[in-house]
């Protein structure tokens, strides 16, 4: 996945489209887990679930979460992924499923405190989120449902850059936050852990949702294809993005949320 370190200022543009007249965004951590994460748990029939990329921080999609329509749809959280955000360093390393791990815990938990019975959850991953949401599917009896938003899911098209080894040298790390040296240390494994997803012996999906800039200079177009290959008969839905290309959720906010509110219709 190319990522270098000019991606990661472009990261900060965000919220720029959104309906932002819902109900406030309440912040939390689950101290249990030392996991931040922001939620609007008024609806209590779905749950949408965003996981944000490399680095990234949940509140990358707080601009989601006061969404009015979203909200009417969902009960909504963003979570902050171990070691990033505000959430503690403690739990994380760079292992897809040892994160998948953390965040489970934390979704349970925060369905007990809230008392919900969500007839459907939605898992939304953005970036190296996707494949975190593909390996969160089946935590509860009703988390059906993948939402795969420019994710790299195909191991064949990983590969490390220069970039990627100067920022392992510890000269360089000195003068970089902590969380970009966590992200580039994420790509050095992230190879070998979309291998494992292959082993992974969980139900699959009852559908998927691919959303997906055709421009994509960072996680190529052809990871679209790959779940395909893999899963011939599990149903899919592949909404394209002309001329898009990475931060979908941000620059294309509309068609990301009108793509969701369409595959949630897919369901009723």
């Amino acid at each position: 996945m190319k990522v270098f370190l000019g991606f990661f200022v472009c990261c900060l543009y965000i919220f720029g489209q959104a309906a932002l007249s819902g109900e406030s965004v309440s912040h939390y951590q689950l101290a249990n887990h030392h996991l931040d994460y922001i939620a609007c748990p008024k609806n209590k029939v779905r749950l949408l679930v965003f996981i944000h990329g490399s680095p990234g921080a949940s509140s990358d999609y707080e601009s989601y979460l006061l969404d009015t329509d979203l909200q009417k749809e969902f009960c909504l959280v963003s979570v902050d992924r171990p070691g990033f955000g505000k959430s503690t360093a403690s739990d994380w390393k760079p292992n897809l499923v040892q994160q998948t791990n953390a965040i489970r815990n934390l979704l349970l938990q925060f369905i007990k405190d809230n008392n919900l019975s969500p007839k459907a959850i939605y898992l939304v991953g953005h970036s190296y989120g996707g494949p975190l949401a593909f390996l969160l599917r089946g935590f509860h009896n009703e988390a059906r449902y993948v939402i795969l938003l420019s994710s790299p899911m195909d191991p064949n098209l990983e590969e490390l850059h220069w970039y990627n080894h100067l920022a392992a040298y510890s000269v360089i790390q000195f003068v970089l936050p902590k969380t970009w040296i966590r992200s580039n240390e994420e790509m050095f494994t992230l190879k070998s852990d979309l291998i494992s997803i292959r082993k992974d012996s969980k139900p699959l999906p009852e559908d998927i949702l691919l959303v997906h800039g055709e421009k994509d200079g960072l996680v190529p177009f052809q990871n679209t294809e790959y779940l395909e290959k893999l899963y011939p008969n599990l149903p899919k839905l592949l909404i394209p993005i002309s001329g898009a290309g990475h931060l979908i959720p941000w620059q294309e906010y509309a068609a990301v949320k009108e793509s969701i509110l369409t595959f949630v219709k897919r369901h009723r």
